[in-house]
């Protein structure tokens, strides 16, 4: 047992890594998994009992050595025989609504897992991160980090923002709620209930001699980064790129249960000025990447009579094709689950194509799709080259993304695909995704908008 403490004095974690130990299962309540610990231990210790009164009994009379091993070997036997006729064993029971989602089917790294963010305000300026972190430790909370930022200080007092560890997994969670329900892993609401904790300490919370005030913080820290370029797909050259802009709490290179790539992360910095540095400059490599429309290949040439411009000029066989761009959007995701894209931006799709039914026809072999969504121009009726693509689970969405990015249809032509920001809610009509901020995960663009997918045209010759 852990350091000799009795049973009951462990904590859950604790309790699981006993029970790991011993090959028991390790799923549900803290008094569920002290219970079968208990047992385990008084088996055990009966079966020491045991063997000592036979031990006993043994020195004083050798036969019954001989008889016990008998009976041990005739056990053996009928153990084999039943273990032959035993019909095999059926296949774990399939969870409500058919297969486990991407993150119930994976090993979720812990750089992933959304950090509950705390603001804390007029914190005395003697005060260091140190004394920040004691402070709110001595109150019962697990602190990840502290930093101080001074675009948030007042005059004569500081600013620090406070990162809590991440919550347990809700899918592994042991852990009940006030009400009775398992936790769902959302930081926002972790963070409130860390910060009417401090609020509620008599006398109030002090920290370098100053009553602190304590308040969940929606600060922008954080990115969405969609369409990974090839020189960011490591997971290390990505990280030393965002460390050029400031202090990094969390890179989260998203991927399917297999390990491969989604094509976008989250990456968390400290501060908000931190991550609008990253944002300024992603922004300016999009816009690089974006051709200046108005300069045409061979669209004039110098010379004439004074050296005036002669007329345009067009190359042979120029077209436009689309291409998908480097996209950086602010994003802040609450839980795990809401890292996973369920939404899919199609882009590519002809000026004139109206029929939504195709496009639903075409995605929905992949998987059950909640809702598909057209943006049109109000004037012609006509789509706006792009459309936004739900499907009910994000494994769905992933398979298809895989499928049918790059392919070609009549009707449709080239599509091109990309996974939607999906901690971004959508405004339109109906629930889901697109029905405001609702919907699981709440992923997405803001229909009609910006291209999720950051595709734009290019010349092609």
């Amino acid at each position: 047992m852990v350091q000799d403490r009795s049973i009951d004095k462990l904590s859950v974690k604790e309790l699981q890594s006993e029970l790991t130990k011993r090959g028991l299962l390790i799923t549900g309540r803290k008094a569920e998994l002290i219970n079968r610990l208990e047992t385990l231990e008084d088996a055990n210790a009966a079966d020491d009992s045991n063997e000592d009164i036979k031990e006993a009994e043994a020195q004083n009379n050798p036969a019954l050595v001989k008889d016990e091993q008998q009976s041990i070997a005739q056990e053996d036997e009928l153990v084999d025989i039943k273990q032959e006729s035993k019909p095999a064993a059926p296949p774990p029971p399939k969870q409500e609504g058919g297969a486990a989602q991407e993150w119930e089917a994976m090993t979720v790294p812990i750089a992933w897992r959304p950090l509950p963010l705390l603001k804390l305000k007029t914190v005395s300026r003697t005060a260091d991160e140190r004394a920040v972190r004691t402070a709110l430790e001595g109150a019962g909370l697990s602190v990840r980090s502290v930093c101080f930022d001074s675009t948030l200080d007042a005059s004569r007092s500081r600013t620090a923002l406070v990162r809590l560890d991440p919550p347990e997994l809700p899918w592994q969670s042991t852990e009940e709620a006030a009400d009775g329900k398992v936790p769902d892993g959302d930081t926002t609401k972790l963070a409130n209930a860390a910060a009417a904790k401090l609020k509620a300490i008599e006398p109030p919370l002090e920290i370098g001699g100053e009553p602190v005030q304590a308040e969940s913080a929606t600060l922008q820290v954080e990115l969405f980064i969609g369409n990974l370029t090839e020189q960011w797909e490591e997971e290390q050259a990505c990280m030393e790129a965002m460390k050029e802009f400031g202090t990094v709490e969390r890179l989260a290179m998203i991927c399917n249960p297999d390990g491969v790539s989604k094509g976008y992360a989250f990456v968390e910095f400290s501060r908000p000025s931190e991550a609008q540095r990253c944002k300024d400059a992603m922004d300016k490599i999009e816009l690089e990447m974006r051709p200046d429309v108005r300069q045409r290949i061979g669209s004039r040439a110098s010379g004439g009579v004074n050296g005036a411009d002669q007329p345009e000029q067009r190359m042979p066989f120029q077209r436009w094709e689309q291409v998908k761009l480097l996209r950086a959007e602010w994003s802040r995701p609450k839980t795990v689950q809401s890292l996973f894209s369920r939404v899919l931006y199609i882009s590519n799709l002809k000026p004139g194509f109206k029929d939504i039914s195709l496009l639903r026809s075409i995605f929905e072999d992949q998987g059950e799709i909640n809702e598909c969504h057209l943006p049109r121009n109000k004037q012609t009726g006509n789509s706006k080259g792009f459309a936004f693509v739900e499907f009910m689970k994000s494994a769905d969405a992933d398979k298809a993304l895989r499928d049918l990015d790059g392919t070609e249809h009549e009707m449709l032509g080239k599509l091109l695909v990309s996974f939607a920001n999906p901690a971004k809610p959508y405004g339109g009509r109906g629930g889901g995704a697109f029905g405001g901020a609702g919907g699981r995960g709440a992923p997405g663009l803001a229909a009609g908008g910006a291209a999720g997918g950051g595709a734009w045209i290019v010349l092609v010759c």
